[in-house]
């Protein structure tokens, strides 16, 4: 049998194999059809080809990928009508068969409308909120198969052209990769449940189309430079790439590690004081840890201090929050130090030297309160000073805003610390010499470093120890005449009536024990228990001789009476001897009434035509006499300069006082008390200094 093909065949053959309805052109004209996008069903034309005949029908295919289409195009020439069911978006050739030959193009099928899909940058273009959340296993009933986690994040995609009625058309590159995304089942995946092992989920992104201008994509996975570059479409069109990236740490937990590195530094310093600075004292009360704020010439806390430190503490705390971001988060370099960063350090430094210079050529502040406290921020002196307030506003605000300013960079995206404006550079300095102006141009105000009194006891007190001084009482006729009388007395054998006796000795017994004035006061109080107890045996003792059968003879009766009656005259003739010794120490006491006190002030800046108070009552000049008959304190030790004196004395005396000043003498000085002495300079800038009486001295501890 012959294997040879007859020619026909062979013909028909390459016919087949070779017709273009089955031939991939190498030649594709990209401008051979117009418009070049056509929706589904639409129509375009074929350009610059020659009619064909009537008598010819044209055909028309579509190829995708290399793959035909189900459904071919229909040809009315010049126009070409795309197939009215649903086919996949995306790029597509078309051949068109005319009499004369073949003709390849390309067309775009997009979506119905006008629009094209664009793609808006993400705001904010980056997070820290990572979920793991828990994967299905591909085959559950498979041995050792269990959920696997994986950290994923959510995102929203803002833009135009969206595909809302078949969210299949829409297409999601993720880092130049197209993505199946599950648009069927996002509200039943995209859950809470997934965080958890018991609600793990299938593997996949799921998507939701919310508009036109919306699409919500969840479960995203995390890629290991955690950066997700990101293109929305349909078919084979794109969008512009927008990225989107994943830190480790957000702003809350970075900010929380610049401010633990910052309160550590800090911490040192606070242990480097409490090692080797020893404690200090102000008015009996220890302070340590604000030794850093504190003044120790005036014992009050330090502006220009505090707005350094807290202008340090701003630069640490952002500096490491930038080294932060930029180390461990973005994975770059060491940052620089920001240009204005020194400055505003270098304002807070030049306050505080410039502070210090100009007490040292002007003179301190008045110490005001004699505790310092939070006050002493916006006062001199007790009063309060604009120039301190406008700094304090000022340095507070400004800390506030350069902090939270370098917190509004999240630290995924922060590069540098944003300088500080120069307005707000030339705010601070103006402010600093504002501060430093005022403390040059107001007078020194004082400072009370140490106050005595003298006599530094009360009138009551002095009172007490004149009556205390009295001599011991005669008591030994008492004692012989109430011994004689003891004597005369029986025993008895009756016990209540024998007890009565034996009480009389008693008390003569105690009466020979007195050596000193205490003595004196117990055995006062000894007999009058004697008595008591005397005269309720001699009772008990006649009630035994009433009774039937009787159990004391009268005589025992009678004896025991006779013992508490001369028990009873023996107590009156101790008490008339004690009486008559302490009769001129009496006269004494009562003839002594308030005595001169001399208050003494020690310190700097004390104005001699100052306001003298104690406890919030003024002392005026007419209760003064100095050693001029003046009714001025005296001026021991006057210091350079102005109306200052640095040892003040203030006399006090009361015999030439009138009613209502001796009443407040008497109020202050007349009995034991604690009392608030103050200072107050013709400028109202003040200093305290508490005293007691006793003791007289009060001086604050300085080291």
């Amino acid at each position: 049998m012959s294997t040879r093909l007859p020619v026909s065949c062979l013909i028909a053959g390459f016919c087949v194999c070779f017709w273009p309805g089955n031939l991939w052109p190498a030649d594709t004209n990209l401008e051979l059809f117009s418009p070049s996008a056509v929706p589904i069903g639409g129509v375009f034309k074929i350009n610059n080809v020659p009619t064909p005949p009537t008598s010819f029908k044209p055909t028309a295919r579509m190829y995708r990928n290399g793959t035909k289409t189900d459904k071919d195009p229909t040809v009315d020439f010049p126009s070409i009508t795309l197939p009215p069911d649903h086919i996949e978006l995306g790029n597509y050739q078309v051949i068109v068969q005319l009499d004369k030959g073949s003709y390849t193009g390309e067309i775009r099928v997009r979506p119905p409308g006008t629009a094209e899909i664009t793609l808006n940058k993400f705001d904010p273009d980056q997070t820290n909120a990572v979920d793991t959340i828990w994967i299905k296993p591909d085959d559950p009933a498979k041995p050792g198969a269990h959920a696997t986690s994986l950290r994923v994040v959510n995102l929203t995609l803002r833009g135009t052209g969206f595909i809302q009625d078949t969210p299949q058309d829409n297409t999601i590159w993720i880092n130049e990769v197209r993505q199946d995304i599950h648009w069927d089942d996002y509200a039943k995946v995209c859950t809470p449940e997934a965080l958890n092992v018991e609600g793990a989920v299938p593997w996949g992104i799921r998507g939701q189309v919310v508009s036109s201008e919306e699409i919500k994509l969840c479960h995203v996975p995390v890629p290991e430079n955690r950066v997700i570059e990101v293109r929305a479409g349909y078919g084979d069109k794109k969008s512009d790439a927008q990225t989107f990236t994943v830190y480790w740490l957000g702003t809350a937990k970075v900010a929380l590690m610049a401010f633990a590195i910052t309160a550590v530094l800090a911490g040192l310093i606070f242990l480097l004081i409490s090692i080797g600075k020893p404690t200090y004292q102000i008015a009996g009360e220890n302070y340590k840890w604000s030794l850093l704020f504190l003044d120790q010439q005036t014992d009050t806390y330090s502006l220009s201090k505090f707005q350094f430190y807290l202008w340090t503490l701003a630069a640490i705390f952002t500096y490491a929050y930038l080294y932060i971001s930029k180390v461990f988060v973005q994975g770059g370099y060491w940052p620089d130090i920001p240009g204005t960063l020194p400055g505003i350090v270098g304002i807070g430094a030049g306050t505080a030297i410039g502070s210090q210079v100009v007490t040292a050529a002007n003179g301190a502040k008045g110490s005001g309160p004699e505790k310092p406290g939070f006050l002493d921020f916006i006062t001199s002196g007790g009063a309060v000073a604009a120039d301190r307030i406008q700094m304090f506003l000022w340095t507070l605000f400004g800390v506030g805003a350069f902090c939270l300013g370098v917190l509004q960079k999240s630290p995924g995206t922060i590069t540098a610390i944003q300088p500080v404006p120069d307005g707000m550079m030339y705010m601070m300095g103006l402010s600093s010499v504002g501060y430093l102006g005022g403390k040059m141009a107001r007078k020194p105000g004082p400072v009370i470093t140490e106050l005595t009194v003298t006599p530094g006891q009360s009138d009551q007190a002095l009172a007490q120890a004149a009556s205390a001084a009295i001599d011991l009482p005669d008591l030994g006729h008492a004692s012989v005449t109430a011994a004689s009388h003891l004597n005369s007395l029986p025993k008895a054998a009756n016990a209540n009536a024998q007890k009565a006796i034996d009480t009389l000795g008693g008390a003569i017994k105690a009466a020979g024990a007195v050596h000193t004035t205490s003595d004196v006061a117990t055995l006062l109080t000894s007999l009058s228990g004697f008595r008591r107890d005397c005269e309720a045996a001699a009772a008990a003792a006649a009630a035994d001789f009433a009774a039937t059968p009787a159990k004391a003879t009268s005589q025992e009766a009678a004896a025991a009476q006779q013992a508490a009656a001369f028990l009873q005259d023996f107590s009156s003739d101790v008490t008339q001897a004690i009486a008559a010794a302490a009769i001129p120490a009496m006269d004494s006491a009562a003839s002594s009434g308030s005595v001169a006190r001399v208050i003494e002030m020690r310190g700097s800046n004390l104005a001699f035509d100052g306001t003298f108070e104690i406890g919030n009552a003024d002392l005026p000049f007419r209760m003064l006499i100095n050693q001029d008959g003046q009714n001025l304190p005296d001026v021991i030790a006057r210091q350079d300069g102005g109306n200052f004196a640095t040892i003040l004395r203030f006399t006090i005396d009361p015999a030439r006082l009138e009613a209502t000043d001796l009443a407040q003498y008497q109020a202050w000085f007349g009995a034991d008390a604690k009392w608030l002495a103050s200072l107050t300079n013709p400028d109202g800038q003040k200093a305290d200094q508490s005293f007691s009486l006793p003791p007289a001295t009060v001086t604050p501890q300085k080291s």
